[in-house]
Order: C-alpha cells, then sequence, then structure tokens
C-alpha cells in the first residue's frame, strides 16, 4: 500500500485527480483518472482482494446531497450489474464514500 493510500482521503470538492493513488473502502485503489463526464469521473483501478482490474465512477462533488442524481446513479448500478457482455462493463458494487458526501 502507498503512502496515498494511508494518508487521508482528499476533501469532498478535490479535483478527481487528488483521489489516485488512494484507497476506496479498503478494497479499490484508485490508479489512473479514465476520463470525466458531466455527472462524474471514471478511474481504472486495482480490486485488492480479488487483485482485479476494475473501472470505479465517482460522482462529481457538486451533485452530492441531490437525492435524484443519487437514485439515479442507484439505479445506473443496478443496471449495469445485470448486463453481461465482453464490451459492456458490469457494476460489482457501489455505495457512498467512507468519510466523503461523494458517491462511487
Amino acid at each position: 500500500m502507498t503512502s496515498a493510500a494511508a494518508s487521508p482521503l482528499p476533501t469532498p470538492d478535490a479535483p478527481p485527480t487528488a483521489w489516485i493513488g488512494h484507497t476506496l473502502d479498503g478494497r479499490y485503489h484508485l490508479r489512473d483518472l479514465l476520463g470525466e463526464g458531466g455527472m462524474g469521473a471514471v478511474f481504472t483501478a486495482e480490486h485488492l482482494n480479488l487483485r482485479k482490474l476494475v473501472a470505479v465512477k465517482m460522482i462529481h462533488a457538486e451533485y452530492t446531497g441531490n437525492e435524484e442524481i443519487a437514485e439515479r446513479f442507484r439505479r445506473e448500478a443496478m443496471a449495469t450489474a445485470q448486463i453481461e457482455h465482453p464490451n459492456v462493463a458490469s457494476a460489482i458494487d457501489f455505495g457512498p464514500l467512507p468519510g466523503a458526501a461523494r458517491t462511487w
């Protein structure tokens, strides 16, 4: 685990790049920023328990506390968890960031 993983998580309003090198929920070590859209940012991450490369999507800080956006994000995760296709990433997990008002 890197020293960044042991340091406190960035503040909720920190830019997505500030999250690189941190570990979410003791399981997802964020490696690189893949891209950013209107609603959030997507990172490559290592699932530490499974030793598997995964993608992590994080809602932008400006949408935290917005129940409509949170519900939309939850529905998106639930829907993509049902998709089984080699060209589509399916959701394996979702939830609030520990100690921060953001969702991953």
